[in-house]
């Protein structure tokens, strides 16, 4: 893996006591019900001029086959590989180690925090002090032209060589380079020096231990079965403009927040991905046959129509 176009002296501007790169590979998208099976980390440090670098395959407690098939086709990681691994408990203390109080950037931030907040929360350890920026959102602010912020696509516009997609350490350099290559542009743009700011997520001591919890109410059990095959379902929310209203939504992903744990979903009436409290979900039902073909034929046409 290549680090030398990492440009140090960019980045401790912004950062000057230096920064994490980060990315986690899981069994599927949701923390409360999936686990991490392969950590990777890049650290800039003043006065060191090579980067560090964290690569550790974690062995899960269930089986990878046996989860999600459509995680396992984009990582390709499998039983065979984390056979004889460590466990989580042996490495997320010494990710921690490595990563100290620095800041983290990831690339779609929400889920590898919320995959390191259950984990957290399950191994009973202490939160690290560390904020966390995403590369995703700050390519959203930067370059507002694009059709598809995924790290791939990124990489391709600005023209960053990616080895290894879906493999942790090459992500997580992957979004090192991008968020770098979006402080250069703005910094041609002439914007405010803070401007990046506006991609910071949040910081890990945000969430309150005490709140936390990877357990669902009994009424919402049902999507420990629909997420991970993103079903189409109808949920009964208490928020938004519609209270208490059933809307149409495709579930991503189950995640904790600071402010509680929420279904990721992608809703299919206004084509937008939203976040839902799941304490204000008071009802979850599958769409009839009818409604989910003609939510499956519109979703078509719109993927057609770009």
């Amino acid at each position: 893996m290549n680090t030398n176009n990492i440009d140090h002296p960019l980045l401790l501007e912004k950062f000057p006591r230096g920064v994490i790169a980060l990315d986690l590979e899981m069994t599927g998208l949701s923390p409360l019900n999936d686990h991490i099976i392969e950590i990777g980390a890049i650290k800039v440090t003043p006065n060191v001029a090579e980067a560090k670098i964290f690569d550790q395959l974690v062995s899960p407690p269930v089986k990878i086959s046996s989860c999600s098939k459509a995680s396992s086709e984009i990582h390709g990681i499998t039983d065979q590989m984390v056979l004889g691994q460590p466990k989580l408990e042996v490495v997320l203390p010494k990710l921690f180690e490595f990563v100290g109080t620095l800041p983290i950037i990831a690339h779609n931030a929400k889920f590898d925090v919320g995959h390191l907040i259950a984990a957290i929360h399950r191994l009973e350890s202490a939160i690290p002090n560390c904020e966390v920026f995403c590369s995703c959102q700050l390519s959203r602010i930067t370059f507002r032209q694009l059709n598809s912020y995924s790290l791939d696509q990124l990489a391709a516009h600005l023209m960053i060589t990616m080895e290894n997609h879906h493999r942790a350490k090459n992500d997580a350099l992957t979004s090192l380079l991008i968020f770098q290559a979006a402080l250069k542009h703005l910094g041609q743009e002439s914007k405010a020096p803070s401007y990046y700011l506006q991609s910071r997520y949040c910081s890990l001591s945000d969430f309150n231990p005490e709140n936390c919890t990877l357990d669902l109410p009994g009424h919402l059990f049902s999507l420990y079965d629909y997420t991970p095959r993103q079903q189409l379902i109808e949920i009964k929310y208490s928020g938004g403009k519609r209270k208490n209203c059933f809307r149409p939504v495709r579930p991503i992903s189950l995640l904790p927040m600071p402010e509680g744990n929420i279904l990721y979903a992608h809703c299919l009436e206004s084509d937008l991905y939203k976040s839902y409290l799941l304490n204000k979900i008071g009802e979850v039902k599958p769409l009839t046959t009818a409604a989910q073909n003609k939510w499956e034929e519109l979703l078509l046409k719109r993927a057609k129509n770009g």
